[in-house]
């Protein structure tokens, strides 16, 4: 079959991984680089090259199999990071260590009782949400999670609420029509045994370079970058795919692996999909700004406070820190901005990130039972579940699924990893230019 796949992040390179040999598969991507949302900067400091990944960036074994088979798959080292994290109330210099690991942070933790027992609250709200998670209820908004266990309010407004949604990067005055399973998702699964640090991965040389290593293990596939699709054509049974120079190619069966946002927009003038349009306007999404900087006033104010991931809560709103620099203790960072702009800026990404409400997972629930109608597909994170990269690359199983049941590589990508690809950070020194840099 000739198959076209609209988006190159990790849904349209999974799409094209799994259908590579077995058809003549091409890929469109309106950007001069692959990736989408694997984007990475590089940063020099002390001769070492920092990579920081202001789109997706981390991942765990239990949250990410199908994704760390991937990488295994085609040979895309990991780095394991011990995830840390701290929650900052700044107006009142407060800062909660995520897990208190060493002596001294356990001693000044437990001699803090009023900070003791906000520990022991958020312990109960996650083990609240276990049962929610387990049954996979996506049908609960945040709201009505807060109501039903009758957290009291200080104890919402002021760490619960700004925690869970600094940490997921979602906007704090929509926290509330979130599903309450999608924001307790993560912390259900990574939610602490003791006092240790969990497991984290991130692609060595940055998440944009699996992008990369992918596409070169595909010869045989057609990428067309620098290609705006702006619409389809039906062209029984499959379709023409438009490109905004007027160029035109029939395929099969078309992948829409963008977006919610900008398959509408491709979709908008195709009078067969308007059932299928109107269905992607129920995907509501938000903007998000995100900043790889050197400006340290973003962080806890003590340094020694500071960990992996830091959030921090001005009484108005919470944002997700990363300490990209940490093993080197140099101060290079990504920030999901408000409207303040860091001093020291490398770069500055906007994205369009879905808002994942209980109304968002019915529309996925729709979509799901509309796949494949008219030889139209869509994959994407924003098609499954948490909208995680775990969910991009299972969405192009899905469709992989129906498409060519019997590929040896979606047969591979089921099975578990052979051994772990992974090795601890290392610490800093030189090391050589990256092949993808923004």
């Amino acid at each position: 079959m000739r198959i076209a796949i609209i988006g190159s992040g990790g849904a349209g390179m999974s799409a094209a991984w799994l259908l590579d040999a077995r058809h003549e598969v091409t890929v469109f991507e309106r950007n001069p680089e692959l990736g989408g949302h694997a984007h990475s900067v590089a940063v020099e400091r002390d001769g070492r090259t920092y990579f920081a990944d202001d789109g997706f960036s981390w991942f765990s074994d239990a949250l990410y199999p199908r994704f760390l088979r991937l990488l295994e798959l085609n040979g895309v080292p990991t780095q394991i990071v011990p995830m840390s994290a701290t929650f900052t109330q700044t107006q009142r210099a407060r800062t909660f260590l995520l897990p208190p690991v060493g002596v001294g942070p356990f001693i000044r933790t437990a001699l803090n009782l009023p900070m003791l027992a906000d520990l022991l609250r958020l312990n109960r709200a996650i083990n609240a949400a276990v049962p929610m998670v387990e049954r996979q209820d996506r049908g609960v908004s945040w709201g009505d999670f807060l109501r039903e266990h009758r957290f009291s309010e200080r104890f919402c407004r002021e760490l619960l609420t700004p925690m869970i949604a600094g940490a997921w990067g979602g906007p704090y005055d929509r926290a509330a029509d979130f599903s309450a399973h999608t924001l307790m998702k993560y912390f259900v699964f990574h939610r602490p045994s003791g006092l240790s640090e969990y497991p984290w991965h991130v692609v060595e040389g940055g998440a944009a370079s699996y992008i990369e290593r992918v596409a070169r293990g595909l010869p045989a596939v057609t990428f067309r970058k620098g290609a705006k699709i702006v619409s389809l054509r039906a062209a029984a049974p499959g379709w023409s795919v438009i490109e905004d120079d007027g160029r035109a190619d029939t395929f099969d069966h078309v992948i829409v692996a963008t977006g919610a946002r900008d398959a509408r927009a491709i979709l908008r003038d195709v009078p067969e999909l308007d059932e299928t349009r109107r269905l992607l306007d129920r995907f509501e999404y938000y903007t998000a700004r995100v900043a790889t900087h050197g400006d340290p006033s973003f962080m806890p104010p003590r340094r020694a406070d500071w960990r992996v991931a830091n959030v921090c809560w001005d009484g108005e709103r919470s944002g997700l820190n990363v300490w990209i620099g940490r093993d080197g203790k140099h101060d290079i960072f990504t920030s999901y901005l408000g409207a303040r702009v860091p001093d020291r800026c490398h770069h500055v990404s906007t994205f369009h990130l879905p808002l994942f409400t209980p109304g968002f997972h019915d529309a996925q629930e729709e979509l799901a039972r509309r796949q494949g109608d008219n030889h139209l597909w869509f994959a994407g994170d924003w098609t499954h579940d948490i909208g995680c990269h775990e969910d991009a690359v299972v969405s192009a199983m899905r469709v992989c699924e129906a498409l060519d049941p019997t590929s040896p590589r979606l047969a591979a990508l089921r099975s578990p990893r052979v051994h772990p690809a992974s090795r601890p950070l290392p610490a800093a020194e030189p090391k050589s230019p990256p092949s993808i840099a923004a």
